[in-house]
């Protein structure tokens, strides 16, 4: 099931605001690389919902994915056809580029664990990982995603 949560509804928990019978939903993967979500989405004006209008830029779209529902939040719209209109979103996870950003920040010997708590401490993210190996690692003018998948040395 899709589902669309209006712009602001960042309950994610719950249902969306509206369940969507696209046209077309793919899902562009790659690995190592940009994911991109396209959605094509019937306009039907006789729709007493009208829930072609709240497909808007910064809603979200929850799909599900084999390895479980994923969140994506729409970053362009376009009326495609007089009867279509598309929608481009990437990963939610992708806020935490203009959410997080290091002026000068330093992770000295800590574990994977550790590191991440400290990275994400203040944030409303968090994260997981088992990688129990100490270590110091130093990030200036870096947001979260190039210090947690980048390719940087630290």
């Amino acid at each position: 099931m899709i589902q669309l949560y209006k712009k602001g509804n960042e309950n994610f928990t719950v249902n969306g605001d509206h369940i969507l019978h696209p046209v077309s939903c793919t899902v562009d993967r790659r690995v190592n690389g940009a994911w991109e979500l396209e959605i094509e989405y019937p306009i039907v004006f006789e729709d007493r919902n009208n829930i072609y209008e709240d497909i808007t830029i910064d809603a979200v779209v929850k799909v599900p994915m084999p390895e479980g529902d994923k969140l994506y939040r729409i970053y362009d719209t376009v009326k495609s056809t007089d009867m279509t209109m598309l929608a481009y979103a990437r990963p939610i996870f992708m806020d935490a580029a203009g959410d997080t950003f290091f002026m000068d920040k330093r992770v000295v010997n800590k574990t994977g664990q550790e590191a991440l708590d400290y990275l994400t401490e203040g944030t409303i993210y968090s994260g997981r990982t088992d990688i129990s190996k100490g270590g110091t690692a130093y990030y200036v003018r870096k947001n979260m995603l190039e210090v947690l998948a980048g390719d940087l040395d630290n």
